[in-house]
């Protein structure tokens, strides 16, 4: 949490995603995941550092049509924008990180 004259949006330390805390749960974690009905599935609360959830949440493009595709169907209705050069740089960011071979491998033990 932020104190007072800290701004919520400004990183105590740099790290968006800090794979050390959730390793620490890996295996319960795991087996949650496994056990998970109806379906493997899991919920991690806080996976991103709630700094860059939350800059990443203020700084989310509003959709527009440029660049952006949309996917309207009777079952679906849903917005997408694949061209990374079109968000802004701290989005790109917090992809990259959750594309980063550490992330992938933790997911991959995870599941």
């Amino acid at each position: 949490m932020c104190s007072a004259n800290q701004n919520p949006l400004e990183p105590i330390n740099d790290v968006i995603l800090d794979l050390s805390k959730l390793e620490e749960n890996l295996l319960s974690n795991s087996e949650t995941y496994r056990k998970a009905s109806p379906y493997p599935h899991i919920y991690i609360d806080n996976f991103l550092e709630e700094w860059a959830a939350e800059k990443a949440l203020a700084q989310f493009p509003p959709i527009i049509d440029q660049g952006w595709i949309h996917y309207v169907h009777v079952n679906e209705k849903k917005h997408g924008l694949n061209k990374m050069e079109l968000l802004p740089p701290f989005i790109q960011e917090v992809i990259r990180e959750l594309n980063s071979d550490g992330f992938v491998k933790y997911l991959s033990e995870l599941t």
